[in-house]
């Protein structure tokens, strides 16, 4: 899938994503924000900062923030937050941004498949000495289920090319070789846990479907059954007393350009 192609797939509900899914991811830019210890002064990239929840948070700390995404939907919800922010749509593996801009990236989620060129080219728009942080699914936990009915049902729909690994990150030799490669050396490592509530079923499925990956169901008129073996699967997690609870657990690695 190109990145215009995702740009397309990740607007198809972008204001479900922003409102209902993109809060688990917090506690993974906390974490970051934490370890690159970004300030007045710092001048930080989110690649793929999608609907600008993660840059609202880490812009409170008082740097100068910017963005890109391949979704324009997302890019408007992150303006609506972030106004006067330099955010930009495109794709993460040609940045329109001149050589050593930034001081600090981030990528949540975005950097997952980067065999693509994605750090290299993070690596040419950093300063020397600049700090990447980097997050990543690590252990799906209550997600588990609904990434595997999803993955189940896109498989008539999606060819080898489109089959990604978003896992493989989380394996600290597969992390440090393609940093490496890139121009890149890991000095933290850690990982949190992210929690999404849901005040019902029909909110839940609306999270859980928000993400681009759904896409080609949608555009096959094809969601009809994973809506229904997923609704049923929500039904057994509700609680009357306090919803839907579901949590993932979430790595984060922090590297220094070279």
């Amino acid at each position: 899938m190109g990145w215009e192609q995702a740009g397309v797939a990740w607007n198809a509900r972008a204001l479900d994503w922003a409102y209902l899914m993109e809060l688990q991811f917090v506690p993974v830019y906390a974490a970051l924000g934490d370890h690159l210890d970004v300030g007045p002064g710092a001048t930080l990239l989110d690649v793929g900062c999608g609907s600008g929840g993660g840059l609202r948070h880490l812009s409170t700390r008082g740097c100068s923030v910017a963005g890109i995404d391949a979704a324009a939907g997302l890019l408007d919800i992150a303006r609506a937050r972030l106004p006067g922010a330099d955010l930009r749509l495109g794709t993460m593996t040609e940045l329109p941004w001149q050589d050593a801009t930034f001081s600090h990236i981030i990528g949540v989620n975005a950097f997952i498949y980067a065999d693509d060129g994605a750090l290299a080219d993070a690596c040419r728009v950093i300063r020397p000495g600049g700090l990447l942080g980097i997050g990543f699914w690590q252990d799906p936990r209550d997600f588990g289920w609904a990434l595997a009915a999803l993955g189940a049902a896109l498989a008539p729909y999606v060819g080898d090319d489109d089959a990604h690994t978003p896992l493989r990150m989380a394996d600290p030799e597969v992390a440090a070789g393609l940093l490496g490669q890139a121009g890149f050396e890991v000095v933290a490592s850690g990982s949190v846990l992210g929690t999404s509530e849901f005040a019902d079923v029909d909110q839940a499925y609306r999270a859980l479907a928000s993400t681009g990956m759904i896409y080609p169901l949608i555009e096959h008129d094809a969601e009809a059954e994973l809506k229904t073996q997923t609704l049923a699967a929500l039904a057994t997690l509700f609680d009357p007393s306090h919803g839907i609870r579901m949590s993932a657990q979430f790595g984060w690695l922090v590297a220094r350009r070279r």
